[in-house]
């Protein structure tokens, strides 16, 4: 376990990458529909205008018409519709194929001429590679897909030099960082063992703190480890199947320290030796609840605000008479705005007007991406070729888009991330559900009439 005390002495990627990424090599992903693409005819063997002919089905293309659409002069693809189909291609096919096609797309065969020319080509590939990389620097640790992307780039060097020797650079550098990403040796935040003193040591901490150092520290521990999500981890959906949890382990940590907030303090009030002590201990956790949501820190509000719903707490009645005022108002506050009701259309407003730094609910986006995936096929077959659906795309690439907003904004809380105290918070003990209900039932035994 690294001495938190030490962190403002190291680089701020040393902190991400140590404490918090799991940087451990991705396995291959499962052979299936992505490999259909393989026995695809060349790229070369149709033109755009031939493929626009063609009565597919609304929204769906196939792969070939998207690769001519976004390299092609005068097309429907603007940028935008390049960086969405890029953002979500994984969906359709697999790295080494796409780089395949691309690569035969620059390599013009004798006799033809694409629209526009062969610079007009070039340029956009240029554009498809640029945010590609951009978007998947990953997919270029792959020793296959990274000579793809050389002989790319040594085919429009000869036209774009200058644009080339930069797409180089960019490659060559995503490729050496993960690279050296993956021999990164790290640790999983200590666990702190859930019998013994522990829980004294959190009440004590809830007690001595100020509710807004507390909110602060909780809001730059998830900050991190939702800078650390890949866009991979989130659009293969794998966080909710239990053979692919290893694809998303970023997406679970986020998702699990709401679950392990509301955990936490629930134990926390349940080791309140009175109605009195537990509803002093609620009245802190509604404090350090209202610092988060004005911090906008709404996935660990969602974890505090849960923490009362638990049966465990929620059956005290004789705690829960002695609620504060001040209790009572800011869990019905975060209550109205933390409401799922309508596809969480009060959530989804109040983030709105809220500026960056946030941490959102990822919740709802793991909802958001759930839906589109199994409400929309990504591959369709249609007269003896497979088509990719471009719609479903250009909606995960919106909610990716979304995501990677709040993943590049920082907060700037220099006093709690220097603070010893913080190692505390990384790993949040906690009683488990069964003994949560034992020892609620202890405090208040049912009422036997």
């Amino acid at each position: 376990f690294f001495p938190l005390s030490l962190i403002h002495t190291l680089p701020h990627d040393y902190f991400v990458a140590s404490l918090f990424c799991s940087t451990l090599p991705s396995p291959a992903k499962p052979k299936g529909a992505t490999q259909l693409f393989k026995d695809m005819k060349s790229v070369w063997a149709t033109t755009l205008q031939e493929s626009e002919t063609k009565s597919w089905p609304a929204g769906f293309m196939s792969l070939n018409y998207v690769l001519l659409s976004m390299t092609e002069l005068h097309s429907l693809f603007d940028n935008a519709m390049v960086s969405a189909f890029i953002k979500a291609y994984k969906c359709f096919t697999t790295p080494d194929v796409l780089m395949s096609a691309v690569y035969e797309r620059v390599c013009i065969p004798e006799g033809l001429s694409p629209l526009g020319g062969k610079d007009s080509l070039y340029m956009r590939v240029y554009v498809l590679m640029r945010e590609w990389v951009l978007a998947h620097p990953e997919d270029f640790a792959n020793e296959e897909v990274y000579a793809g992307a050389m002989k790319v780039i040594a085919e429009i060097s000869s036209a774009k030099g200058t644009l080339a020797n930069n797409l180089k650079l960019q490659i060559q550098h995503a490729h050496s960082a993960q690279i050296a990403a993956r021999c990164v040796v790290f640790r999983h935040p200590a666990t702190i063992q859930q019998q013994g003193h522990a829980p004294h040591t959190q009440l004590l901490l809830l007690e001595m703190l100020d509710a807004r150092v507390i909110a602060e520290m909780f809001t730059c521990i998830d900050q991190k480890l939702l800078a650390c999500v890949q866009p991979d981890e989130f659009s293969s959906l794998s966080w909710g199947k239990s053979k692919l949890q290893y694809f998303s382990t970023n997406v679970r940590k986020v998702v699990s320290r709401a679950n392990s907030v509301s955990n936490w303090a629930a134990s926390l009030v349940l080791c309140g030796p009175s109605a009195e002590a537990r509803a002093d201990i609620v009245a802190k956790l509604m404090k350090v609840c209202h610092a988060l949501f004005n911090m906008s820190n709404f996935n660990s509000t969602m974890g505090l605000y849960a923490a009362l719903s638990l049966v465990a707490v929620d059956r005290l009645k004789k705690t829960k008479a002695l609620f504060s005022s001040e209790a009572l108002q800011t869990y019905q506050e975060v209550g109205t705005v933390l409401n799922p009701s309508s596809s969480w259309k009060s959530y989804r407003a109040e983030l709105a007007i809220r500026k960056p730094p946030a941490v959102p609910y990822v919740g709802v986006w793991c909802s958001d991406l759930t839906m589109i995936e199994d409400g929309n096929l990504s591959l369709r077959a249609h007269e003896g070729e497979v088509l990719v659906n471009i719609e479903k795309a250009q909606m995960l690439a919106s909610v990716l888009d979304q995501i990677a907003v709040y993943q590049r904004s920082e907060f700037h809380f220099s006093d709690a991330v220097r603070s010893p105290l913080l190692s505390h918070f990384l790993s949040l003990p906690y009683l488990d559900e069964e003994a949560q209900y034992a020892l609620s039932m202890y405090h208040e035994p049912r009422d036997p009439s």
